[in-house]
């Protein structure tokens, strides 16, 4: 079966499913589109709809997405062919969906975008209603966009030009405005795209589509963040996945996306368990920001105490943040203490010398020291975190690394548990540290290129 012809297999059976859906629209009264509880809204959809359905199970669950995560709602005891849900929490607009089992396959799709149950109306056999101006047609639009998707996918300029991006997307666009469609057509084009940089690693996705993208959603509408959604795993990507450490650049670009969203606290969460993911130290002050500024240990679950104490590290570890006296012992058992360091920077460096990447980096650094300390007045103060005595004194000396601060693990007690105080997951780890300003880390993980900037500011 050819890939083309794969893609629309699903895309049918997708549309089956879609076209099957209960379809609710009405006009929304509330700002941010919540709605009456769970009890009200699913139960009088539920025992008028699926009663036929659901008379053999004894309880129905009602589950839904926050940014595209599944998330639990509510159980229902089923007597008599009805489900009668406890919940008096609001709901709002979304797709939802319920299930025979907690966590298990969806059986039937409820889209909710309604505040009044009384104005019910269901979809038809074809998955088609208009009332108003609402206009829903699940089917049609997932077939419609099959092509659109198969364009992105076949032509490379779409993921890299905004022109031909932007192009694709108007010529398959007939109502931008109305925003069940608009959803439909972006997580089409945006799993397209998605697709396209799975297969092709190393592109990256361009400021310019991301920041067209976001131009053309409509973030107040929590339809996009209560559905599953490529349009939600597309900002990740660009966020965590676009080679930007750029921390200032990424804050402003996070804080200006969560203020235009119904609901900041879900991609809140779900962009601090994303760069959480990556293990990059160099994103930790991105992840600090998020979770002190929109209050994170209330929407983290289960996860708040890991995430706490991992919060306590990145904030000791922030710039910024005074770092204590460190101490360690060289090669001939004499210990070295960073406050006797009184060069106006200290270069932090954590290495193994088993490490492949300390192997490359180290002489890089030691060239560096050798050719510019006194230039730039810094001194470097690098720790063998391995406890390997006879590696590193081998590298060491094949090296020539007796001319800087050169200390191990392996010789003795130090003043801290480095690994555990830095938070050394991977090596190396690199930090610089500015001893007029009481020994304060100016950065943590950058590049050499980046720490020889900052130096010479």
């Amino acid at each position: 079966m050819t890939k083309r012809t794969h893609i629309r297999t699903i895309t049918m059976l997708l549309a089956l499913v879609l076209g099957t859906a209960r379809v609710v629209c009405a006009q929304v009264d509330e700002p941010c589109g919540c709605m009456t509880s769970v009890r009200d809204l699913i139960h009088y959809n539920i025992q008028e709809i699926d009663k036929g359905i659901i008379s053999n199970h004894k309880v129905l669950y009602l589950e839904g997405y926050q940014c595209g995560t599944p998330v639990y709602l509510d159980s229902a005891v089923v007597k008599g062919g009805k489900a009668k849900f406890k919940s008096k929490h609001p709901v709002e607009k979304g797709v939802y969906y319920l299930t025979y089992e907690k966590g298990g396959t969806p059986v039937r799709d409820i889209f909710l975008n309604v505040s009044n149950p009384s104005l019910t109306s269901l979809a038809s056999g074809v998955g088609f209603e208009k009332i108003g101006n609402n206009y829903c047609d699940p089917g049609y639009y997932v077939m419609k966009y099959a092509n659109m998707y198969d364009e992105i996918l076949h032509r490379t300029s779409a993921t890299t030009s905004v022109d031909t991006f932007r192009r694709i997307i108007e010529t398959y666009s007939d109502s931008p405005g109305y925003s069940l469609e608009q959803i439909y057509l972006y997580d089409n084009a945006l799993s397209a795209y998605l697709s396209v940089l799975q297969e092709n690693p190393q592109l990256t996705i361009p400021q310019s589509i991301y920041d067209y993208v976001i131009s053309k959603l409509n973030l107040s509408n929590p339809l996009i963040w209560n559905s599953k959604s490529s349009i939600h795993p597309f900002i990740s990507k660009y966020l965590t996945d676009n080679q930007i450490y750029n921390t200032e650049y990424l804050i402003s670009t996070i804080d200006s996306l969560l203020a235009g969203c119904c609901r900041s606290g879900f991609l809140a969460t779900y962009l601090f368990n994303a760069y959480w993911a990556t293990g990059e130290p160099a994103y930790d002050p991105i992840l600090l920001h998020l979770y002190d500024k929109y209050n994170l240990p209330c929407c983290l679950g289960d996860r708040a105490r890991v995430a706490k104490r991992k919060m306590d590290v990145v904030r000791k570890l922030a710039p910024g943040a005074q770092i204590p006296e460190l101490t360690a012992y060289d090669i001939d058992g004499k210990q070295h203490s960073t406050n006797e360091i009184h060069t106006k920077y200290t270069i932090l460096w954590f290495w193994d010398p088993d490490c492949d990447h300390c192997q490359e980096m180290t002489p890089v650094l030691h060239d560096l020291y050798q050719k510019h300390a006194d230039e730039l007045d810094f001194e470097v103060f690098a720790v063998e975190v391995n406890d390997d005595y006879d590696r590193w004194k081998a590298f060491s000396e094949k090296h020539g690394l007796s001319d800087w601060i050169n200390l191990s693990t392996s010789m003795g007690e130090t003043s801290v548990d480095y690994i555990e105080y830095f938070d050394i997951v991977t090596t190396p780890v690199i930090l610089l540290i500015d001893n007029e300003k009481d020994h304060t880390i100016i950065a943590r993980q950058m590049t050499l290129d980046e720490i020889v900037r900052s130096m010479m500011r």
